[in-house]
């Protein structure tokens, strides 16, 4: 009996499960409503070009995003980047300070109190900060690191981004300071993690997409990877061909950048996508070379006399170390990210060769 039983529920249970499952599926207008709006989302993202802005650290992609961002989406940043100004103005002291104690320079006594206060602040408006950086702004110490040795600092801007948040210190320093869309392009914020932009561009929807690149960053961008990406703007601090990491002081920036972009173009996920290198801070490579020649790190450069020709030699040896390391063809763009106009004429050529791109593959502009 007890086998009957059983023999008897094994013959009629599987069609009793899927009758009800059936039913379940049948009747629950839940499930309509989810299934109808991951097709909709999905419909959504395929209507949107994603494009990564990738790099290595302090090349300036961050600022060439908030261009783009303030000219299509005019977003309000007044109280995130009051904040950041005065961190880089107070990291601007920092720096000349530290660079001074390394060469074990001995601080006239009159300005000793003032060195101190800087030195372990980290607010800018707390305490006797502000009148400590007052003081310190026209002693000449200060201006001749600044003058002599700032675009060899890591400072936002190198001297003449330094000299910008000096002069701006009163404005900056004020308890009801509003940035300009100046202080907020020439501000500097470490990116970590994976931040996206949505913007509209000449009627196509745009995700620009950007990255930390710093290499502790580096293993977090595989996630940003992922879904269809139309192309990949690749960053270049032209003015770091003179400067080592920070994280391996053996390796040159410009060599590090020169290997990852080979890494990226070989990875498997980015296959058959297009990339575009933007020469970046080409103002402060140009203010570099009589300081700093390129031969003195790239022996195999030569070095012309005339400045203006030096300049432009440099541009496509750099230029040259891309093409040789890559695996296709990039379109290479020189470019400032601190000019909002000439941002927004680059991201217009690249939009233009990317829409040239999805009409070759596809035959149509989606």
């Amino acid at each position: 009996m007890r086998f009957n039983l059983i023999f008897l529920f094994g013959q009629w249970w599987p069609r009793l499960f899927s009758k009800m499952c059936f039913a379940i599926r049948k009747t629950s207008p839940e499930t309509k409503v989810i299934e109808k709006d991951l097709k909709r989302e999905q419909k959504d993202q395929s209507l949107i070009h994603k494009i990564l802005l990738l790099g290595a650290g302090d090349a300036g992609k961050t600022t060439f995003a908030k261009q783009l961002t303030m000219q299509y989406m005019n977003p309000t940043y007044q109280e995130k980047y009051a904040n950041i100004a005065r961190t880089n103005l107070l990291y601007v002291y920092k720096e000349i300070i530290l660079y001074l104690r390394n060469l074990d320079f001995d601080f006239p006594t009159i300005n000793l109190k003032d060195v101190h206060t800087v030195t372990n602040s980290c607010d800018l408006m707390s305490g006797d900060t502000v009148s400590a950086c007052l003081n310190l702004r026209d002693v000449a110490f200060v201006k001749k690191v600044l003058t002599e040795n700032g675009n060899n600092l890591d400072i936002p801007g190198g001297r003449e981004g330094g000299e910008y948040f000096l002069q701006s210190l009163e404005r900056i320093s004020d308890p009801d300071f509003v940035p300009t869309k100046e202080d907020i392009i020439r501000s500097r914020t470490r990116t970590t993690g994976i931040h996206e932009t949505n913007f509209n561009f000449n009627g196509k929807n745009m995700a620009l997409v950007d990255v930390g690149g710093q290499r502790s960053e580096r293993r977090k961008w595989l996630p940003s990877f992922s879904g269809v990406t139309s192309a990949v703007i690749y960053v270049v601090s032209t003015s770091d061909y003179n400067t080592m990491l920070e994280e391996d002081r053996k390796v040159n920036r410009l060599v590090d950048s020169v290997q990852l972009f080979h890494t990226l173009q070989s990875s498997p996920f980015l296959q058959g996508v297009p990339f575009m290198i933007c020469l970046n801070k080409i103002d402060l490579f140009k203010r570099k070379l009589p300081e700093s020649p390129i031969s003195d790190y790239f022996p195999e450069y030569t070095e012309s006399s005339d400045p203006d020709t030096n300049f432009k030699n440099g541009l496509e040896f750099i230029s040259d170390l891309f093409r040789r390391n890559a695996v296709t063809e990039p379109n290479i763009f020189p470019t400032c990210a601190l000019d909002a106009e000439e941002c927004v004429q680059v991201f217009k050529t690249i939009f233009t060769h990317l829409m040239k791109n999805m009409l070759d593959d596809t035959g149509t502009l989606v």
